[in-house]
């Protein structure tokens, strides 16, 4: 078997791989990152199969031997085999163009699960009877057109905690003869977040002022008392252990028992408080702790240096505190000191 010296194939892996950073620079330019896309002549690009490519071939050596031998026969069939090709490529670029693809939200998920990204594909089902071929890296998904719109969900890689644009999502089709493939290349304006891992642990709150600790313990029950302050509307965001079920059975409707726990309580998570772990299981812990708080409906802060959120309560603010524990830049964190936090603007 012939194999190519080690300098020739090193060379051609550079020519390939200049060639698709080209080809993807001038497709992003092209085509606009987007979370809602109609498919249209501007972003929709139209190459012959294998199949198809054969098929010229023949209309070529049809159309020679029917010249040379003047042959009526010949020529009528490469001109049949030609008006086929025609009609093929305006049947698939109409099949492609009647679809409309939106990008949903990417549900933030914890380090090194499967996330999936969530599309909505609206057809106007006009062309009937063909697929598309929605392609991420190797994952591809076959979706059969038959409905107005569908969602459908392509699955990510697994990821470290951190934040990720995400990539890029390959839309193909070949409908009819197969002879023709409509492609497109979309990029969702949208970033993957992925939270660190959650590990239980102790409850560690600091007080205000960052010197005595106001609860230490291994569950967050330790923050509650049970002196109830009265009776009040159900709100959402309660939780429903303090739900009381003596006044919805007698029809009264949902009211929350309101206790007095939590209410002086306020306090800090800080990194400091479980560095000895390593930074990354110090973050796994502050993630844990940051739910439990939050079902408690107990006001806190983080602390991770230079970085504060002061204390407050509510899905809001557990969110942002759970983006910057996946923003955390570990390698800054060097003698217990954090440097200014950044967005990780590229791929890690």
């Amino acid at each position: 078997m012939l194999t190519l010296p080690k300098s020739i194939v090193q060379l051609l892996n550079k020519l390939a791989h200049w060639f698709k950073h080209k080809r993807d620079t001038w497709i992003k330019k092209r085509i606009p990152s987007k979370n809602s896309i109609q498919l249209n002549i501007n972003n929709t690009f139209i190459l012959p199969t294998r199949f198809g490519l054969s098929c010229m071939g023949i209309a070529i050596c049809l159309f020679v031997l029917g010249t040379n031998f003047q042959n009526n026969i010949i020529l009528l069939l490469c001109y049949f085999i030609l008006a086929m090709l025609l009609l093929s490529i305006f049947h698939s670029y109409f099949f492609f163009i009647q679809h409309k693809i939106t990008f949903l939200d990417i549900q933030p998920d914890y380090d090194n699960r499967r996330l999936s990204l969530p599309i909505n594909i609206e057809s106007t089902v006009r062309y009937k009877g063909g697929n598309l071929f929605l392609k991420l890296g190797k994952e591809e998904i076959l979706q059969a057109v038959g409905a107005s719109s569908t969602n459908i969900k392509i699955p990510l890689k697994q990821l470290k905690r951190g934040r990720y644009r995400c990539p890029s999502i390959s839309l193909s089709a070949t409908y009819g003869f197969g002879l023709f493939k409509c492609y497109s290349q979309l990029t969702p304006k949208l970033w993957v977040i992925v939270y660190p891992r959650v590990q239980k642990s102790a409850l560690t709150l600091a007080s205000a002022k960052d010197a005595s600790f106001v609860a230490q313990g291994n569950h967050a029950e330790s923050l509650r008392t049970d002196d109830l302050q009265g009776i009040r509307e159900y709100v959402s965001t309660d939780s429903l252990k303090h739900v009381s079920w003596k006044h919805a059975a007698k029809g009264m409707g949902m009211l929350t028992k309101d206790f007095n726990d939590n209410k002086g309580v306020t306090g800090w998570l800080r990194i400091d408080d479980f560095v000895h772990l390593g930074v990354e299981q110090a973050l796994r812990c502050l993630c844990f702790q940051i739910q439990q708080l939050n079902k408690e409906q107990v006001q806190f802060g983080l602390n991770l240096g230079t970085t504060k959120i002061l204390p407050q309560k509510g899905d809001e603010h557990v969110k942002n505190c759970l983006l910057q524990l996946s923003l955390f830049e570990s390698s800054k964190y060097n003698n217990n000191t954090y440097s200014q936090s950044s967005f990780k603007e590229d791929d890690r």
